[in-house]
């Protein structure tokens, strides 16, 4: 039976060399295609709009073209198509990226139409994320009734249960908090990319454990054996990310626009209440809560205070203005993000 463009002699391909091709095809494709990409967005005048207020090193900045979470998308999207299997984890997963990625599509869009900072207001943009974070809940609710009311707690190596409603909030806050706090941390070049993709991989490391009954029970957790397509979905992401952060990284060639940072902060959350344990991104995704904690501290104590903590957030901003380098940073928060990633796959 042909499922979409793929034969399923495909997916009787050992899982370690479809994740390999699902991994390397991507990272091909959007390497060959970004300069077209950016080239063209040129074409269009498609650039990053530069706030003011930020540091001067940012306004030598303007000019430069915007969603590249478009290659990410589409990159993942075919990959995953023509390597994995198509069962629901991977259905769900592909309706996340899309419907992410056309969230923060449209306010990228808005943004370069008025060519102002500032596209969907801050409250449209979060009814929709909640109502999307709705729908993608009750799908894996639906999907696996009984099983999602069992959430791992990392670090401590237990299965508890949760009451539905537990489980609702717990879900709707990993939805929308990640893919807002992946797009608060993208404010230098380079710095989201590198830290989700480690991220992410880590996440396709816990999901081959997972996949396999033989491995589960030794690193103590949930056995979900349709995770292996999880596994080709995120080494599709993770090679497109990579793929990408070849003209993202400093100086960025471009950027990937709330299009790329929605989808996958989105998208890390999702893989994480599939494989049961989404209280374990508190710290593999250690960066993006950090940065995320620096914004929310900043406003209160402004409001309570009228002083403010850091010279500017999210926090890279105010590394920034004490005067460290841009690549400086970005590679701080990588090597966190790194020891992190080993600290949970060792101990999580």
């Amino acid at each position: 039976m042909i499922s979409w463009f793929h034969f399923d002699l495909i997916t009787t391909l050992p899982l370690i060399i479809r994740c390999s091709l699902s991994f390397g095809c991507s990272l091909l494709f959007v390497i060959l295609l970004t300069p077209r990409f950016i080239h063209y967005l040129h074409q269009l005048h498609y650039d990053q709009n530069i706030y003011e207020l930020l540091p001067v090193s940012h306004q030598s900045k303007r000019g430069t073209p915007t969603m590249g979470g478009v290659l990410i998308a589409l990159s993942t999207l075919l990959n995953s198509l023509l390597w994995a299997k198509w069962n629901n984890e991977l259905k769900l997963l592909l309706f996340t990226l899309v419907s992410f990625a056309s969230i923060g599509l449209f306010d990228d869009w808005l943004k370069i139409k008025h060519r102002s900072r500032c596209g969907l207001s801050a409250s449209h943009k979060f009814l929709i994320q909640l109502l999307t974070s709705i729908l993608i809940l009750t799908i894996i609710y639906k999907l696996e009734p009984a099983s999602v009311r069992y959430t791992y707690l990392p670090f401590i190596g237990l299965l508890f249960p949760v009451a539905w409603w537990l489980w609702w909030l717990i879900g709707l806050g990993v939805i929308t908090g990640s893919s807002n706090a992946v797009n608060l941390t993208d404010g230098l070049d380079g710095l989201a990319l590198s830290t989700v993709t480690t991220v992410l991989a880590t996440l396709g490391l816990l999901a081959y454990w997972t996949s396999q009954p033989h491995l589960a029970p030794k690193f103590g957790l949930y056995p979900v054996p349709e995770a292996s397509e999880i596994c080709i979905f995120l080494c599709a992401l993770v090679g497109s990310g990579l793929g990408l952060l070849k003209f993202n990284a400093y100086p960025a060639r471009i950027f990937i626009g709330d299009t790329g940072s929605l989808l996958l902060g989105a998208v890390m959350a999702v893989v994480t209440l599939l494989l049961h344990q989404p209280l374990i991104l508190l710290v593999l995704g250690g960066i993006f809560v950090i940065e995320t904690l620096s914004v929310i501290l900043q406003v209160v104590s402004y409001r309570l205070t009228g002083h403010r903590i850091f010279r500017m957030t999210p926090i890279h901003h105010h590394f920034e203005l004490l005067g460290m380098r841009e690549p400086h940073i970005v590679l701080m928060a990588w090597l966190v993000t790194l020891l992190l990633s080993l600290f949970t796959l060792k101990f999580g």
